[in-house]
């Protein structure tokens, strides 16, 4: 069980720190990190493991925190994607009046 574990503790911390960098507007830090939290993740394997039985409730625990975590990484992606998409459509927008104004 541990080597599972020590993947979910991983994904965890380097979620919190998605978190933090996400404060701080560390978008391209935020994206590298990411990669690599997201390679852990897929990293996660359960089949096939046998716990004992305070082994279930700390995997419960691990896997609620880093759920809990990918929601508020998931929401924060999606305002930081609406925030960018309003920014371009703001200068597309200016750019067609520059060019309305060039002709």
């Amino acid at each position: 069980m541990g080597y599972s574990l020590e993947i979910i503790t991983k994904a965890i911390k380097k979620s919190k720190q998605l978190l933090t960098l996400s404060k701080e507007s560390k978008w391209e830090t935020f994206a590298d990190l990411e990669v690599e939290r997201q390679a852990l993740i897929k990293n996660i394997s359960l089949e096939n493991l046998v716990l004992l039985e305070s082994d279930y409730n700390d995997l419960q625990t691990q896997m609620n925190e880093l759920i809990l975590l990918n929601s508020k990484l998931e929401s924060i992606g999606l305002k930081q994607r609406n925030i960018i998409a309003d920014e371009l459509q703001g200068f597309r927008k200016n750019n067609k009046v520059a060019q309305a104004y060039s002709q």
